[in-house]
C-alpha cells in the first residue's frame, strides 16, 4: 500500500512521463504536417518561378502575322535556343524553334530577335540572335557556349562576324586580360575608305553602345535610314508641317447669346525632340489660321420695331505653341499619339464689317448704318489636346492623320474654342 505521499509522487511521475509521451507525439505531428506543407508548396513555387520567366511581347510565325503574348527566351549550352510562347497567362504554353518563328520582341528593354543562320563550332545552326542595330549594316549578337559574339550583316546578306580573341597574361602577377581585337581591322575594311571614320573606328570598344555609334556616324554621313535597339533615350529630332480644316467658334461682340462655328484654314511648322527610347516626343510649334466669321441675326421688338444686323469678321490668328505627347500604340508602320499642349495666340490682322438696319413697320422706314472696324492686335492664352495616327511611309518619315481641340481663355475679341482635323509630314532624324 502507498502512503499519500508516495502516491502523489507516483501521480507526479506518471502524468510527467505521460506528458513527454504526449510532447513527443505533437512533435512528430509538427514535423509530418511541416514536411505535407512544403511538398504542397513546392510545385506552387516552382510554378511561381516558371511564370516569372515569362515576359510580354510579341511574335511572328512564318506561317501567320505578327501575334502579341508572353515569351520566355530558353538558351542552351551548346548555342542553340528556342522560346516558349502562350497568348495568356491562363494559356499552355508551347515551344517554338527558329525554323517557326521569324522574330520575336520583348517589350521590356526593347529587345528584338530574329532567326538567323550562323556558325557555331563549324557547324552551320539556326538561331535567335539579338537585333542592335538595322540599316545598310546591320549588327547581331548571340551566345554561344563561351562568349558573346557580335557580327555585321552587310548589303548583300554576308554575315561578317566581330573577333576579340582574349590573350593570357604572360606574368602570373599581371592578372589584365589583354584582347587582339581583330575586329577593328574587319571595321577598317567596312568604313575605313572614308579616312575621317579612322578614329572612330580605332577608339571603338566591343560593346553594343560603342559599335552602334560607329555605325550611328557611318549612316547619318551617308544620309541613310537606320534604327538602333533599343532606342536611345535621346532618340533624335523630327520636323514637319501641316494643313488643316478648322472649325472656330465665335461670340458676336453685337449679341453675346449669338455663337457662330466658321470655317478657318490653318497651316503649322513644327519641331521637336523624341526622348525616352522614343515614346515621348517634345515639339515647338508656330501655325497661322485665316478665316472669315459672318453673324446674321434679327431682333423683333414690340412687333412694330425689327433690328437686323449683319456682323462679319475677317481674322488671321498667328499661334506659337509648346506641346508634350506619348506614344501608347506602335504596331510596326501605324502608331498612335496623344498629345497636350499651350499656345499664345496673337490676332495678326482683324476687321470687322458690320451693316445694321431698323425697320419701322408701321410707316415702312428702315434705317441703315454701315462701318469697318479695325481691331488693334491682340493676345490671348489656350491650351489644346490632340489624338493623332501615324503611318509610317519609309524609316524616316511618316503622314499624320490628327485631331486637336484647342480652347481659349479670356479672348477680347470673341474667339471660344478651334476644332482641327490636319494631315501632316514628318521627317525623322534618329540619332
Amino acid at each position: 500500500m502507498l502512503n499519500n505521499e508516495q502516491y502523489v509522487l507516483f501521480s507526479n511521475i506518471e502524468n510527467q512521463n505521460y506528458f513527454y509521451q504526449l510532447s513527443g507525439m505533437k512533435n512528430r505531428y509538427k514535423v509530418i504536417f511541416f514536411s505535407i506543407f512544403i511538398v504542397t508548396l513546392l510545385p506552387i513555387d516552382i510554378k511561381a518561378q516558371e511564370e516569372s520567366r515569362y515576359e510580354k511581347g510579341e511574335v511572328e510565325f512564318v506561317n501567320s502575322g505578327l501575334v502579341q503574348g508572353l515569351i520566355w527566351l530558353v538558351s542552351s549550352s551548346d548555342g542553340s535556343n528556342s522560346i516558349y510562347y502562350k497568348f495568356d497567362v491562363t494559356s499552355i504554353a508551347q515551344n517554338y524553334s527558329p525554323d517557326d518563328i521569324t522574330l520575336f520582341r520583348i517589350f521590356k528593354g526593347d529587345k528584338t530577335f530574329i532567326s538567323d543562320d550562323v556558325i557555331i563550332n563549324d557547324i552551320s545552326q539556326r538561331i535567335f540572335v539579338q537585333v542592335h542595330f538595322t540599316g545598310e549594316y546591320n549588327l547581331y549578337s548571340y551566345l554561344d557556349p563561351f562568349k558573346k559574339v557580335f557580327y555585321i550583316k552587310d548589303s548583300l546578306k554576308n554575315n561578317i562576324e566581330l573577333q576579340n580573341t582574349h590573350i593570357m597574361p604572360g606574368n602570373l602577377n599581371n592578372y589584365e586580360i589583354a584582347y587582339k581585337r581583330e575586329y577593328i581591322e574587319v571595321l577598317k575594311s567596312l568604313f575605313g575608305l572614308d579616312t575621317k571614320f579612322l578614329k572612330y573606328i580605332e577608339d571603338t570598344e566591343y560593346s553594343v553602345q560603342s559599335i552602334n555609334e560607329l555605325l550611328t556616324r557611318f549612316h547619318e554621313t551617308k544620309n541613310l535610314d537606320f534604327r538602333q535597339y533599343p532606342a536611345p533615350l535621346m532618340g533624335g529630332w523630327f520636323t514637319g508641317g501641316g494643313i488643316s480644316y478648322t472649325n472656330l467658334t465665335h461670340v458676336s461682340a453685337i449679341n453675346d447669346s449669338f455663337i457662330s462655328k466658321s470655317p478657318f484654314v490653318r497651316i503649322s511648322m513644327f519641331g521637336g525632340l523624341i526622348l525616352f527610347k522614343e515614346l515621348i516626343e517634345a515639339s515647338f510649334e508656330v501655325s497661322y489660321s485665316y478665316g472669315i466669321i459672318f453673324h446674321d441675326n434679327h431682333i423683333d421688338e414690340s412687333g412694330n420695331i425689327t433690328h437686323y444686323y449683319e456682323d462679319i469678321v475677317r481674322a488671321s490668328i498667328l499661334g506659337p505653341e509648346v506641346n508634350f505627347g506619348i506614344k501608347p500604340v506602335n504596331l510596326g508602320r501605324i502608331s498612335t499619339t496623344i498629345s497636350v499642349g499651350i499656345n499664345y495666340n496673337l490676332l495678326h490682322n482683324y476687321s470687322r464689317a458690320l451693316t445694321e438696319e431698323i425697320l419701322y413697320n408701321d410707316f415702312n422706314y428702315v434705317e441703315k448704318s454701315y462701318f469697318v472696324e479695325f481691331q488693334k492686335p491682340s493676345n490671348f492664352f489656350g491650351f489644346d489636346i490632340e489624338v493623332g495616327v501615324s503611318y509610317e511611309i519609309a524609316k524616316s518619315s511618316s503622314f499624320k492623320l490628327s485631331y486637336r481641340y484647342n480652347h481659349f481663355l479670356d479672348s477680347e475679341a470673341g474667339f471660344q474654342k478651334m476644332q482641327n482635323a490636319s494631315i501632316s509630314f514628318i521627317k525623322y532624324f534618329k540619332k
